[in-house]
């Protein structure tokens, strides 16, 4: 391939590890995109991809390559059929606008690998699944793919795709970072008046761990609820223990609140949503919102954990701790140390209750061991 292109071996690894400048991630990306246009008996991209007036210097222009030859390519492709039409016109959708984009928005914020069936629903794409596995195998430069799962190849990726830079020089291939954390939990919400009436046995996994983070990303105005819902909230998700719940939530709004900021080391402490918000004058998603979300994901975390956990003939330290960690963990990461011993004394006030296979009894206590 190469001396059909007019490349000498030598000189050519010369060149490409100029243009990579000393970036071993730039290599990498870059054979594994030629040894899939040679794979795929792609001649023309693979004599793009040796041309040294074509492939650009460093790992944004590496990046900046891969999203216009994908774009290319997806407007060669062209229009793609709408699996459920809301109106008689309402048929077809651009590939690149109606479905790649997407797929990178929520790929560039999302916590997790996630299936394209996952992807396609928090995306708010609308042509069939066979479409979107094509769309996604046409930015696959971009992915990686284990186990049926897509997820971005590496953070550098979503690091180009939201830098003011990318904005500025490919408005129509860079990604609005908060659109996307705000688009994921609209999805979540749906319709429903508050976050209590969400029909939250019906929230996957992702949504249970994940959404909160998600949250306190978006501006106040796509998060609020309106006032009075933070009570309900506690009685729905404790089952009529909205004491415990509403400790939950108060403990929560702290973490979230007041997050380590470990930037340059300083352990100063910053507010997630401004200085009045941390201060208790302005009802931001670290207040009402987040005491009324949070309460719930930790309950219903702790509780399905639980469950889990009472189902096996033997509990032992080790189960309890990793169920309980994957459960709330995503949830108290801001806490630093904190968490870890909140987590500590939650699997303690669990195993202890073991002996008497009383979920409900057990979930009390670990509420009340997470919230007080």
């Amino acid at each position: 391939m190469l001396r059909a292109n007019g490349r000498d071996a030598v000189e050519f690894a010369r060149w490409l590890v100029r243009r990579a400048g000393g970036n071993f991630l730039y290599l990498a990306r870059y054979l594994r995109a030629l040894h899939q246009a040679i794979e795929e008996n792609d001649t023309s991209l693979a004599a793009r991809m040796m041309n040294a007036d074509t492939v650009p210097h460093g790992l944004s222009g590496l990046y900046a390559f891969f999203v216009t030859t994908a774009r290319a390519d997806l407007e060669r492709l062209g229009m793609l059929d709408i699996s459920d039409p809301v109106t008689p016109t309402d048929l077809a959708t651009p590939a690149w606008e109606g479905v790649a984009q997407p797929l990178l928005g929520v790929l560039t914020v999302a916590r997790e690998p996630m299936t394209p069936e996952q992807l396609r629903k928090l995306a708010g794409i609308r042509v069939w699944p066979r479409a979107v596995r094509s769309v996604l195998a046409r930015i696959r430069w971009l992915l990686t793919v284990r186990d049926g799962r897509y997820a971005s190849y590496h953070p550098s990726v979503a690091q180009f795709l939201t830098d003011p830079q990318t904005q500025r020089d490919l408005p129509d291939q860079g990604v609005a970072e908060q659109e996307w954390h705000e688009r994921i939990v609209s999805h979540y919400r749906a319709a429903a008046p508050s976050w209590a009436d969400v029909d939250w046995p019906a929230v996957d996994r992702y949504g249970l761990a994940h959404l909160a983070h998600h949250l306190v990303r978006c501006r106040h105005r796509a998060a609020a609820v309106p006032d009075g819902h933070a009570e309900a909230s506690g009685r729905r998700c404790s089952g009529g223990h909205r004491g415990g719940a509403l400790r939950h939530a108060r403990r929560a709004r702290g973490h979230v609140v007041r997050r380590r900021d470990h930037r340059g080391g300083t352990g100063a402490t910053r507010p997630a949503c401004g200085d009045a918000a941390a201060a208790g004058t302005v009802p931001c998603h670290g207040g009402l919102v987040l005491r009324e979300l949070f309460g719930i994901l930790l309950v219903r975390r702790a509780g399905a954990a639980l469950q889990l956990l009472y189902e096996q003939t033997t509990a032992s330290w080790a189960m309890a701790t990793a169920l309980l960690e994957n459960a709330v963990g995503p949830l108290l990461d801001a806490l630093g140390t904190d968490g870890a011993i909140l987590l500590h004394r939650a699997v303690r006030r669990a195993l202890a209750c073991t002996s008497t296979r009383d979920t409900g009894d057990s979930i009390d206590g670990v509420r009340t061991t997470l919230g007080d």
